[in-house]
């Protein structure tokens, strides 16, 4: 059976509605099929910044809160996030990654999205602690919260 994308579906009004932005559904078609016979090399994945484990529900648990929360790193008022890891500074989205994998790495009896349906506010702050607060801390773990009990 075809199951729809659920994102297509929902934002297939406004593609139809859009007045100032249009898709080339041609050029689209002609790069699809020019992917689809060359030699594209994927970029490696930097496996180092990112959780590694062999148990397939903790990893998906990860990735889901990954991407979750891989949002709005910048603000013109405030110095940018950022977190030390093997003495190299990370902001932005590797910074999250590495966040997010240390709490995985020590804390495996909390790393599950039942647990994260509960964290505490302060709890989950400490373990984003970085050299700067993260942005729009709260709305985070509302989202963790959200997410992990939906899930």
């Amino acid at each position: 059976m075809f199951w729809e994308n659920p994102v297509r579906a929902s934002t297939l009004k406004v593609v139809k509605k859009a007045s100032s932005v249009k898709l080339n559904e041609k050029k689209i078609g002609e790069l699809a099929d020019y992917w689809s016979v060359s030699k594209i090399e994927v970029p490696l994945w930097p496996k180092f910044l990112h959780l590694q484990t062999n148990d397939p529900q903790m990893m998906l648990d990860y990735l889901i809160l990954l991407d979750s929360l891989n949002f709005c790193f910048w603000s013109r008022n405030q110095n940018s996030w950022e977190i030390w890891h093997n003495g190299e500074k990370y902001s932005g989205y590797y910074a999250l990654a590495i966040a997010l994998k240390r709490f995985f790495e020590k804390n495996p009896d909390k790393a599950n999205l039942k647990y994260l349906s509960k964290i505490s506010f302060d709890e989950f702050r400490l373990w984003l602690q970085g050299g700067n607060n993260l942005l729009l801390l709260k709305r985070r773990w509302e989202i963790t919260r959200c997410v992990s009990a939906y899930l």
